[in-house]
């Protein structure tokens, strides 16, 4: 814990062992029996069956102080951990630092995970789609917060945090922010989750843009920002593990993923970011034939700069949302076209297929990817 931002304001283990005792309390409120004492005061408060709880994290950005993160790897995440997982070893806990210098139970069957946040520019969260390519698979990563936060600057790539903050984000951002989701799916068996930050933000009176979700005592005056928009299609397009995806040719513009949910039902989910053409698709399943169906769903906006906002107690939502019926052509290929800052879902695939994917990039050169959709 910290009380301040000087090194000797970091609490000593001794001086942290009250405090690991207040989260045991808590967490015996939420999980202890009814006969236990903070389980019977649950009880009195009327809700006498525990909550589920499967995480808990310890700490919050302990390594942005002086002496904080060293403290925390050291000692202060380790004296909470050890006590939470003897009294709860079913629990996942989670540090605060978004890396490995903390971490418990390596080589158990409940190793901790981490919690990693970033801010960003579009180009960077862009350059970020293979972040997790070689993130820990045993001390996972849960993405607790995200968000682009400033435009692009070509005299540097990270966000500056002595300028100003974007107002509202930009459709720019929310396809950036779109690659990099894209990219964290590709590793599911690495990233737990992700959660755009912050979610709410009252207009009346707030600290910090953009926000998920801004509004005002007036519901009619409720903002869903494009990234909101993002966020509600993939989300809603879920798959129950990633399927290998070769290919002979780099990403971009065009960014994707692919995923199986059922036998039967693979979701393809593609973004295209910084092309100077239309990007067209001819993806092709072996064995499948001529006139099988799958839909394809596409968001985008007037241009990468637009943005949902209140304008004279007038919401605006930019964003627009396009579902078309895709049917196999002949030697059962599917064909569709994508602009420059889609982002797209296309599903209900049919099973065990190999798929040839085609796209013209920007100089014009055909490149050929090869995907190969399996069983994992």
């Amino acid at each position: 814990m910290y009380l301040g931002n000087e090194a000797d304001h970091i609490l000593t283990a001794s001086e942290l062992e009250p405090w690991v005792q207040y989260a045991l309390d808590e967490l015996e409120f939420i999980l202890g029996p009814s006969h236990s004492t903070h389980g019977a005061l649950r009880t009195q408060l009327g809700h006498p069956e525990p909550w589920e709880l499967k995480y808990v994290e310890i700490g919050n950005e302990d390594h942005l102080y002086d002496n904080g993160p060293q403290t925390y790897a050291a000692y202060r995440f380790s004296k909470f951990y050890e006590a939470i997982s003897a009294a709860y070893p079913e629990l996942i806990l989670v540090s605060s630092t978004g890396d490995y210098t903390a971490v418990g139970g390596s080589n158990t069957s409940n190793p901790s995970a981490t919690d990693f946040h970033t801010y960003q520019r579009p180009d960077y969260f862009v350059s970020q789609f293979g972040h997790f390519d070689n993130a820990s698979r045993e001390h996972k990563s849960f993405i607790g917060e995200y968000a682009c936060i400033q435009g692009n600057d070509y005299s540097q790539l990270a966000v500056d945090w002595s300028a100003p903050k974007l107002p509202w984000v930009p459709w720019v951002g929310s396809v950036s922010e779109a690659i990099f989701s894209l990219g964290a799916e590709r590793n599911g068996d690495a990233v737990i989750g992700m959660s755009y930050a912050p979610g709410f933000q009252n207009l009346n009176s707030y600290e910090w843009t953009p926000d998920l979700i801004a509004f005002t005592a007036d519901p009619s005056q409720t903002i869903k920002s494009t990234s909101h928009h993002v966020i509600e299609l993939l989300s809603n397009n879920r798959y129950n593990a990633t399927v290998p995806v070769t290919t002979d040719s780099d990403f971009g513009p065009a960014y994707w993923v692919a995923g199986v949910s059922e036998p039967g039902h693979y979701t393809f989910k593609t973004a295209i970011y910084n092309s100077t053409s239309t990007v067209p698709f001819s993806i092709s399943f072996e064995g499948v034939s001529e006139g099988v169906k799958g839909t394809l769903s596409v968001l985008n906006a007037p241009d990468g700069l637009s943005s949902n906002t209140l304008d004279n107690g007038v919401v605006s939502d930019v964003v627009k949302k396009t579902i078309t019926t895709l049917a196999a052509g002949s030697g059962g290929v599917f064909e569709f076209e994508l602009d420059n800052y889609d982002v797209a879902t296309a599903d209900k695939f049919p099973v065990r297929c190999s798929v040839s994917l085609h796209f013209n990039s920007d100089a014009g050169a055909l490149n050929f990817l090869n995907t190969f959709f399996q069983y994992l």
